[in-house]
């Protein structure tokens, strides 16, 4: 993504965000926008968003705690699907529906107070 089109979207999503949450975007309000990767080239500094209150902020690309249920549910599909083969995709989302309707809900939960316990 260049900075041109960065600049594109940021002016978009403030538009929208104008038109349907309004209390967000008051006069001289800051706006917050989470990012995952990085702009190929810096926003310029003649930008009318340098004057602006724009803050970017960078999550870490593996984080554990940005999706917990992730280091519960694929280990275990991925051992019990591990080495099978399938004719289909419907074949396939049928299997991983199976799997994932059979963990108890104590565990799944439990997932969840494990996260806490680690950070």
């Amino acid at each position: 993504m260049n900075a041109a089109r960065y600049i594109e979207i940021l002016t978009l999503f403030t538009k929208r965000l104008r038109r349907v949450r309004p209390q967000y975007v008051q006069q001289g309000s800051s706006c917050y926008f989470f990012c995952s990767e990085q702009c190929s080239q810096p926003i310029s500094s003649n930008s009318s968003w340098q004057k602006k209150v724009v803050v970017q902020i960078e999550n870490p690309p593996h984080s554990p705690d940005l999706n917990p249920p992730d280091f519960f549910l694929i280990p275990r599909l991925k051992l019990a699907l591990k080495r099978k083969r399938f004719d289909n995709i419907p074949d396939i989302q049928r299997n991983v529906t199976r799997l994932l309707n059979s963990i108890p809900k104590e565990d799944f939960l439990q997932s969840f107070q494990d996260t806490y316990s680690r950070s």
